[in-house]
């Protein structure tokens, strides 16, 4: 754990007493000359010689002022001449300086960073902080604290992910719909989404990552990648259909046609990402979400597509009896 704050030199604050510091005229700019000039002198002079002028400085013996007994026998000329100790119209206060100040909208703030543990989530290390201070007595006057850096960013990062990931569903979706000019195989493909979604949970699991800002990255890029298998299908078993062959054969022959096409596609595509998965903590998020959503998107989508294919196809002829809705392409021709 770091923090920005430097420790300085020891220093002396003189802080007038207000009430009978006012009482007698004597205000900070007053008090603060008087005390410079003690402190550092006062020139009060100048020798003329023959080539150079030398201040006249008049200044207490050093001896004089090096404790703090030395400086409380200050004294303090008043606006009326009279003079009193300085012990009686301010409060001398030894303290530690500053090194640095630092501000932020117009406070001093003090920074404090760490770094995150490789198996530490963000989200947990907030929440057993915020524990912990809820249990913990009142922070003193004048001082509070507000989350910066990946812990601020957190919340307003998940949340523009999640729109994101909701807009590029829509646009998938709605490219497929005029692609293929059919709703009902637009959302058979679309299906291979969630599918990848469970495969990503799983891989986060298996391989002890969390489930942060770079692995929701790889949820998003999944949607354009693991409908690409889908669409394969898709449109193998759509061509075949054309030819007036009967569903359950179709989806057969697209199956045993397109299996070996689609896992060479996933298998090329995943070695490419694997290289990243052994980078760092952030980038092994972003590699076993895509790595483990496209490899379970994959094996899913030769398994279940077909079978929810079949279904949807069955559910729409019933329908179409009724009403005459959910006419593909191929039935059209």
């Amino acid at each position: 754990m770091l923090s920005d704050w430097e420790r300085g030199y020891p220093e002396l604050q003189i802080l007038p007493k207000e009430p009978y510091a006012a009482y007698v005229g004597v205000d900070a700019t007053m008090l603060g000359n008087q005390v410079r000039s003690y402190l550092d002198g006062q020139t009060v002079g100048t020798i003329l010689g023959k080539e150079v002028e030398q201040d006249i400085r008049l200044a207490v013996d050093p001896n004089l002022r090096n404790s703090l007994d030395d400086l409380q026998k200050i004294l303090i000329t008043l606006k009326n001449d009279d003079i009193i100790p300085i012990s009686h119209i301010a409060d001398l206060i030894p303290t530690q300086g500053y090194g640095t100040i630092r501000h932020s909208q117009a406070e001093r703030t003090v920074s404090v960073m760490a770094q995150m543990l490789p198996d530490a989530n963000i989200r947990e290390v907030v929440q057993a902080f915020e524990a912990i201070r809820a249990g913990a007595s009142s922070l003193p006057d004048g001082i509070n604290y507000d989350w910066a850096g990946e812990a601020a960013d957190l919340d307003d990062s998940l949340g523009s992910m999640f729109y994101n990931f909701l807009a590029a569903l829509i646009v998938v979706f709605l490219i497929l719909a005029v692609q293929f000019d059919s709703f009902s195989q637009s959302l058979v493909i679309m299906l291979s989404v969630p599918m990848s979604i469970i495969g990503v949970f799983a891989g986060l699991i298996l391989t002890g990552n969390n489930f942060g800002l770079y692995a929701f990255m790889g949820v998003v890029a999944l949607v354009g990648i693991v409908v690409n298998d889908a669409i394969v299908l898709v449109d193998t078993a759509g061509r075949l259909r054309k030819q007036g062959l009967e569903l359950i054969p179709v989806l057969v022959a697209a199956g045993r046609s397109r299996f070996a096409p689609v896992l060479a596609t996933s298998l090329t595509t995943i070695g490419g990402m694997l290289p990243l998965a052994f980078k760092d903590d952030n980038f092994a998020q972003l590699s076993v979400s895509l790595i483990s959503g496209l490899l379970a998107s994959t094996v899913l989508t030769l398994l279940i597509l077909p079978l929810t294919f079949y279904t949807f196809d069955s559910l729409k002829n019933k329908i179409q009896k009724r009403v005459p809705i959910f006419v593909d392409q191929w039935e059209e021709e």
